[in-house]
């Protein structure tokens, strides 16, 4: 490799191309980390995972499903920011958008 070094190869042409193809993994990996935050409840976390599973347990249905559908807006949310951010950078390198 004539002019660039391992580590500026490295950081400044093969992770910029490659992070349209690793966005989906982080992406993925995000939403499936909050939905594992329900499981999580089980063992005595605090926070709104918690309210997701103790609500339904003690009768307060519409707590646990508003404290759901927070967590779902929570993940859509985060899945169209990675989204759009891959979708951005696979503009800018020149690549199709689809």
């Amino acid at each position: 490799m004539i002019g660039a070094t391992d580590r500026q190869m490295l950081w400044q042409v093969k992770i910029p191309l490659a992070v349209p193809v690793m966005m989906p993994g982080l992406n993925q990996t995000i939403v499936h980390g909050i939905a594992m935050l329900v499981i999580a409840a089980l063992v005595g976390t605090n926070g709104l995972e918690q309210i997701v599973y103790v609500g339904p347990s003690a009768g307060d249905f519409d707590v646990g499903i508003i404290a759901g559908i927070g967590m779902a807006i929570i993940a859509i949310t985060i899945n169209r920011m990675t989204s759009a951010w891959s979708r951005r950078r696979l503009q800018q390198l020149g690549l199709s958008v689809s």
